[in-house]
């Protein structure tokens, strides 16, 4: 017995035998052999039995309890759990159609509370966009029927406010009491780190986008030196291919960017010159490089590399300072860096006591052959004569070139007394004359071009390059005043003189408003003696100096931009006075007038049509009115010329050449073009009585004008001698003061009426063209 007393026993064993000792007992009983003895045994083995029963329930009860409050605490602390993770905790019936159990932050997703969730058995599926119901459904059936251990969905689902959230469900499944697996999961709110993600690879977008269109090469390294980005302007700039790169940090990029450097130098990742230089490399290219730390507060996370190629601009910026200071046309110094070596070679002489030399020199008629056979021919014409200078001085002297066809040449300063300074200039300058005279061969044209030079030494009393210069300057005028190419050395009484030619400009402008302009009238005379025509003189009535000629105010007119309203007042009133000599003088016959016209005048585009205007005007003869051009006019764009003296043509004005033998025509000229007749200049006509070279030369013209059918009338008859000379050898009509000085019209007036009454014929007169 006490063995079995021992034995661990439970309530259901012990019940067991507690039946036991009643069976046991009732058979005693019913077999009569029951005693007192057994009868005390059953009742202690039915006490003992149900004090240990009474202990073992107790025992489970207590364990029980145990249980029940270490359920709640661990629900408490799943709750709690719950509460603190940010994901919703869910589980769902067997079928995943209803959840059993939602955690409460479900609100922050759904805008609604777990209770909805209990309360609405659909909610939990409708909630989800239609499209992804499916979906979810799909992932639920994988764990029930699959026996996935896990599956992910990614569903949007519908916020109470009607936006859209995006959700991912991680799922797995959870084995019941009752053994059936239940389908439960996490989900997670990604809404916003998508909006993020979204706004990141924009970002990201934009700056691969910026990095690719600047260009500048970009390489970012971080702190160990390895390379985290770069564009492929980098690549480009130094040759090497996005393959090999991504396996260089950057010392080894230094390495194959050192190769291609011209230097002996190796570039160090450690070399704080590094940090912003230009390299050149072998292959002649400037790259402008630039390397910078990248910082977050105080905190270095990496390096960022920027080169750019900046050789174009290395081109454009010496090109840029190239043109600043010297001339494109002619490759010269230009003003500006002429005035620098002039300052410089100014103070030189006054700090050592040394004499410097400024040549200022003008082209002769450059604007002739420059308007006439137009622009290119006048470059290459600038450009040869620049050569000319170059080669015509000293290495450490500078020619210069200030515009249009004006130069400058300074010559190196000299450690000699002024007046060999002063010999040394002329020599230069009748080297540059003697130089520049030669004939130029440009475009298919034999030219010839002469120059004007001034020049003026220095230092003087306070002299500065701008007083320099305008010496030189006004000494150059004085040489185009003594005929040009010469030259002339300034002297202070210059100054003077150049301050009285401005004075000069400026009262031009009221001139023509006062009426102080007036026309002289310069008779041509036939073999007979007889007035067969006027040339029309221009003189000016100055108030306070007297009549000036026009050869002293017609340059100035033409740079005062006062030529065509003069040339315009000179037509009006040469056509009105031959109107005047046709109405009231018919007993003189057909004498004509004629009109000298400048280069400024007949290039005007209206030059025709306003000699047409004023003749039209006054109701004068066009057949009676001749223009006297220059040679040097004819040499221009000849279909140009061609249309505008045949327009005259047709209308009947006659042309004819001044100065004959001093320009720049040819044969080719005279043929194409409608003239009448020529003047033969009165540089030969004076010289035809003691040099035969020029009685050669003058019968020569009147010889060609002959075979040409051209009528001549000779310039300048100073003598009896001289006439006679000229009628023998041809020549029908004269002017010069051998016959009259210019008359104003007044005299000129009484002059035609006293041979007219002298001279008239009866039986009619002859024509005055009838030489031509």
């Amino acid at each position: 017995m006490t063995d079995e007393f021992e034995e661990k026993i439970n309530p259901f064993r012990i019940l067991d035998q507690l039946d036991a000792s009643v069976d046991e007992l009732d058979s005693l009983l019913s077999l009569g052999e029951f005693n007192a003895l057994q009868l005390k045994r059953h009742q202690q083995i039915e006490s003992d039995c149900r004090e240990r029963l009474q202990a073992q329930l107790d025992e489970e009860r207590s364990s029980r309890e145990e249980m029940e409050k270490s359920l709640k605490e661990r629900e408490c602390l799943f709750r709690k759990l719950v509460r603190t993770i940010s994901e919703v905790f869910w589980i769902a019936t067997s079928d995943g159609k209803t959840l059993s159990y939602i955690s409460d932050n479900c609100e922050e997703v759904w805008g609604r509370t777990s209770r909805d969730f209990y309360q609405n058995k659909d909610l939990w599926l409708d909630s989800i966009v239609e499209q992804d119901r499916e979906k979810c459904s799909a992932a639920i059936r994988a764990l029930l029927e699959e026996g996935l251990d896990s599956s992910i969905a990614e569903i949007r689902i519908t916020h109470t406010d009607s936006c859209q959230r995006d959700l991912i469900c991680r799922m797995f499944a959870v084995l019941g009491r009752d053994g059936i697996r239940y389908p439960a999961g996490v989900i997670e709110d990604v809404t916003q780190s998508r909006l993020q993600d979204t706004e990141l690879l924009q970002t990201i977008s934009l700056l691969r986008a910026t990095l690719d269109s600047t260009t500048d090469g970009i390489l970012v390294l971080d702190t160990a030196g390895d390379v985290v980005d770069y564009n492929s302007q980098f690549t480009e700039i130094w040759s090497i291919t996005p393959e090999v790169i991504d396996n260089m940090n950057f010392q080894h990029l230094l390495e194959h960017i050192n190769e291609q450097l011209q230097t002996t130098e190796s570039l160090s990742i450690n070399d704080d010159s590094f940090a912003d230089k230009v390299l050149l490399t072998k292959s002649g290219r400037h790259i402008e490089c630039s390397l910078r730390s990248q910082k977050l507060g105080e905190k270095i996370y990496g390096m960022l590399w920027s080169c750019r190629d900046i050789t174009g601009q290395m081109k454009a910026q010496k090109l840029i300072q190239y043109q600043a200071s010297y001339d494109q046309l002619t490759s010269l110094p230009n003003r500006r860096l002429l005035q620098e070596r002039l300052e410089l070679s100014i103070s030189r002489c006054k700090r050592y006591g040394r004499i410097g030399a400024l040549l200022f020199l003008d082209l002769d008629n450059f604007k002739t052959i420059n308007d006439t056979l137009g622009h290119p021919v006048g470059d290459d014409l600038l450009s040869e004569a620049a050569n000319r200078l170059k080669n015509s001085l000293r290495q450490e002297d500078t020619a210069a070139r200030l515009g249009g066809d004006e130069f400058v040449l300074l010559l190196s300063e000299f450690e000699a007394p002024r007046e060999q300074v002063s010999a040394q200039a002329n020599s230069v300058a009748e080297k540059v004359l003697e130089t520049l005279t030669r004939p130029y061969e440009i475009q298919g044209h034999r030219l010839y071009v002469t120059a004007s030079i001034g020049i003026t030494l220095f230092p003087g009393e306070g002299d500065t390059a701008s007083e320099v210069l305008k010496q030189a300057d006004t000494a150059m005028y004085r040489a185009k005043e003594a005929g040009r190419n010469t030259f002339r050395f300034y002297f202070a009484n210059m100054q003077e003189a150049t301050q009285a030619r401005l004075y000069l400009q400026n009262d031009l402008h009221r001139a023509l408003e006062n009426e102080e302009f007036h026309l002289f009238w310069l008779p041509l005379f036939d073999l007979a003696g007889k007035v067969v025509g006027a040339e029309a003189l221009l003189r000016w009535l100055h108030p306070e100096r007297g009549w000036i000629l026009q050869d002293q105010f017609i340059r100035l007119a033409e740079e005062s931009g006062l030529m065509r309203t003069l040339g315009d007042w000179v037509l009006n009133r040469a056509t009105g006075f031959l109107k005047t000599l046709e109405d009231e003088m018919p007993q003189a016959g057909s004498v004509y007038v004629a009109v000298n016209i400048g280069l400024h005048q007949f290039q005007q585009v209206d030059f025709a049509s306003r000699v047409i205007h004023f003749i039209n005007t006054n109701s004068a003869n066009p057949a009676r009115f001749v223009i006297e051009l220059r040679e040097d006019i004819l040499v221009g764009n000849l279909e140009i010329i061609q249309e505008k003296m045949y327009e005259l043509k047709r209308l009947g004005v006659r042309f004819s050449i001044d100065d004959f033998g001093t320009g720049l025509s040819s044969l080719a000229h005279l043929k194409k073009l409608p003239l009448d007749e020529v003047k033969i200049d009165r540089s030969f006509i004076n010289d035809i009585i003691r040099d035969p070279q020029t009685v050669d030369i003058v019968e020569a013209m009147i010889s060609m004008a002959g075979k040409l059918g051209l009528g001549v009338v000779a310039e300048g008859v100073e003598t009896h001698k001289e006439r006679e000379f000229l009628s023998k050898k041809g020549c029908k009509r004269f002017q010069g003061i051998f016959y009259c000085e210019p008359l104003s019209t007044d005299e000129f007036w009484e002059f035609l009426l006293d041979q007219v009454q002298d001279d008239l014929k009866p039986h009619g007169m002859q024509s005055t063209f009838d030489g031509f």
